[in-house]
């Protein structure tokens, strides 16, 4: 988490972090799902293509570079495009030599109740200038990191599509 001020961090805000863009602390120490709150690391990037990255990492940018905050949206685009340009390529490379799956998202539209939502995803596994239509949801993100590492579908996943076709191992 970009601008966490500290591993573990458990606070609602701090300058241009927030605890809502970080879904660790919402699947806490003593839950069912037991996902203690070291899970929430700093993100310092970017990171050399050659760092070590665990199996599973969820990086969530700050207010700023997240494209939330900033006088207009002109400015608030060239700050998230501006960090993507930075910390985009290493991770891309990593992802390719490693059967990894980068999952870009956006949170939110400011359109409504439709919520037009891009979602990209980038890998060695998926084929370039795929499209889909269907929604993206909390239960087929999940069951696509499942099967990009060849795993068992967890919880409620099983039997949903994939976000777009991957090829079997």
């Amino acid at each position: 988490m970009e601008d966490l001020p500290f591993d573990g961090y458990s606070g609602c805000e701090a300058n241009l972090y927030v605890q809502r863009h970080n879904p660790f602390m919402y699947f806490n120490a003593g839950t069912i799902n037991r996902v203690p709150y070291s899970a929430s690391v700093v993100y310092q990037g970017p990171y050399p293509a050659t760092f070590s990255w665990p199996n599973l990492i969820f990086i969530s940018p700050n207010l700023v570079d997240d494209m939330h905050n900033g006088s207009d949206i002109a400015t608030r685009v060239a700050n998230g495009d501006t960090w993507l340009s930075e910390n985009r390529p290493p991770l891309i490379t990593y992802a390719r030599s490693n059967n990894g799956l980068i999952i870009l998202t956006m949170d939110e539209d400011i359109y409504g109740n439709e919520q037009h939502i891009p979602t990209i995803l980038i890998g060695d596994r998926v084929a370039a200038e795929q499209m889909t239509l269907q929604a993206v949801t909390h239960y087929n993100v999940p069951k696509t990191i499942t099967d990009n590492f060849g795993l068992a579908p967890v919880g409620e996943t099983a039997g949903l599509l994939d976000l777009v076709p991957l090829p079997s191992f």
